[in-house]
């Protein structure tokens, strides 16, 4: 059942059933130093790689499959991503998307995480775009941008965007050519219609890329913070300080927002990561460690809130001033 004979393993896992499979057949392998997958991934991996280039019509055996992986290993990535693919080709789109939005909060940072997302939500072509800018936005490395600058053109194309639309067929050529690569059918056709243009759809690219943050992280509240501070890291990178007063403190880059000036005291909202971190802590002999709160802003907006008002106010009295020292 390997290589030319891998497609015999659909018919005889399904077969098989693989509700037989125990707890035991869901814990990786610890040999030689090395860990390997455990029995159970590496068979549902298997059969979905068959997916890729068969078509199945019965796939709620492999999808219970699935689901049942995901419960004995919840930190396994690959397998909530596939499930979601399996769900789309099983019609429940909405199933799929929600799984999405549940990886928002590890993959948010990941250019491939959008652009699979991009492929759940072609019924609404604003967003789809919106998703495709976002993961061209995060890529760094150009050679994995092929697919995503055609189906970046394609968009564009049917919004009138034409520009646009040739800047990312005249980047997806140059990078191409550059690497000596195949320049697929695809791409022929587009040019049929669209002339090559040369530039950047950078700023594009963050004009559009909202709605897709918005939707990716609905679920998560919006907290309002207040600009306390700034300072240069180790660095030397500009970083911008805000808190709410209380236990949430944050030190994004300033690059991290498209502002030019920020007054202290104004009042931004939101959206965050919230992780529990353990730290050491030498000081104490029945505590050696403890586990503290980190925060990570994924998205912000500006409000038209009063400076400071999100604060609470405190009164002191002053009953002494040192003026010797001012």
């Amino acid at each position: 059942m390997t290589e030319a004979n891998a497609w015999r393993f659909f018919n005889f896992f399904k077969g098989w059933n693989p509700s037989l499979l125990t707890s035991h057949d869901w814990k990786d392998v610890e040999k030689d130093d090395k860990t390997y997958k455990s029995i159970g991934v590496k068979a549902l991996k298997k059969a979905f790689e068959h997916l890729k280039t068969n078509q199945e019509t019965d796939l709620n055996w492999l999808i219970q499959a699935y689901e049942e992986g995901i419960n004995k290993c919840p930190e396994n990535e690959w397998l909530k991503r596939e499930l979601a693919i399996l769900y789309q080709k099983n019609g429940d789109i909405d199933k799929s998307i929600t799984i999405y939005k549940e990886l928002a909060l590890e993959l948010y940072d990941k250019p491939y995480y959008w652009n699979e997302f991009s492929s759940l939500v072609k019924n609404n072509e604003d967003l789809h775009l919106s998703m495709l800018c976002k993961a061209a936005l995060i890529e760094q490395n150009d050679d994995f941008l092929g697919d995503v600058r055609l189906a970046l053109a394609v968009v564009f194309e049917r919004k009138n965007l034409i520009q646009e639309a040739g800047i990312e067929l005249n980047l997806y050529k140059e990078n191409r050519q550059k690497n000596q690569w195949k320049i697929g059918a695809d791409f022929d056709e587009l040019t049929s219609k669209i002339n090559l243009v040369e530039g950047s759809n950078t700023e594009k690219y963050k004009e559009l890329k909202g709605m897709a943050e918005e939707f990716a992280f609905n679920d998560l509240p919006w907290i309002s913070l207040v600009y306390i501070d700034s300072f240069k890291d180790k660095k030397g990178r500009t970083r911008w300080v805000f808190s709410n007063g209380k236990e949430i403190e944050i030190s994004p880059l300033k690059k991290f927002f498209n502002i030019k000036n920020l007054n202290l005291g104004e009042v931004l909202n939101f959206k965050l990561k919230e992780t529990i971190k353990e730290i050491e802590d030498s000081k104490s002999y029945w505590l050696p460690s403890k586990k503290i709160k980190e925060y990570n802003p994924l998205i912000f907006r500006i409000t038209e809130l009063e400076k400071w008002s999100t604060f609470e106010n405190e009164y002191a009295i002053v009953d002494y001033i040192n003026q010797d020292k001012n």
